[in-house]
């Protein structure tokens, strides 16, 4: 694959999506599980593809990154997404991330969230980065907090009820000694 490395972690490689990723996104956004706690799946690959056209187009937007292919740093094997995008229609800025279930609890996830916490307040100057999650996964909820999130009420985003988490730049990266 050739395609343009926003950032390596230590087992990690992200990197900008491209068209040829659209049956990889679409292995995502059809199981079950990994999609359990975000939104039903999506078994139509013309809606993936019409995804993945605006996924790309968040590029050009002068946004601070938008979503990012994860693969493995090794073998360049695809294992999931990960973004900062923009919370539902508002001005904050979100981290996001979903994982292929085989590469949960390894540790790529808040790898992964680690490294665009850290590019985001050193490299694009974010004062604040939030994060949402459904308040029955836990596991998610264990990974911000690893990372330094706190959360800070239920709220009402993606037209679900979600724990809110945010971390201000001003609390990185002491919020990680905590």
């Amino acid at each position: 694959m050739n395609s343009q490395v926003f950032l390596h972690t230590p087992r990690l490689t992200l990197r900008y999506y491209t068209l040829d990723d659209l049956d990889r996104l679409h292995a995502l956004n059809t199981d079950e599980e990994v999609m359990r706690y975000i939104r039903p799946i999506q078994t139509n690959l013309d809606k993936t593809r019409r995804d993945l056209v605006k996924m790309l187009s968040y590029y050009d937007q002068g946004q601070p990154v938008g979503y990012l292919a994860a693969e493995l740093r090794e073998t360049g094997e695809f294992i999931g997404s990960f973004a900062l995008r923009d919370l539902d229609g508002t001005d904050k800025i979100e981290l996001g991330y979903r994982l292929h279930q085989a590469y949960w609890g390894k540790g790529y996830a808040t790898e992964g969230s680690q490294a665009l916490i850290k590019y985001a307040f050193t490299k694009e100057n974010v004062e604040e980065l939030v994060a949402v999650v459904r308040p029955e996964h836990v596991a998610s909820q264990r990974v911000l907090e690893k990372c330094g999130f706190k959360y800070l009420r239920l709220a009402y985003y993606y037209r679900t009820h979600v724990r809110y988490y945010h971390m201000l730049a001003t609390d990185w990266p002491s919020s990680l000694n905590s």
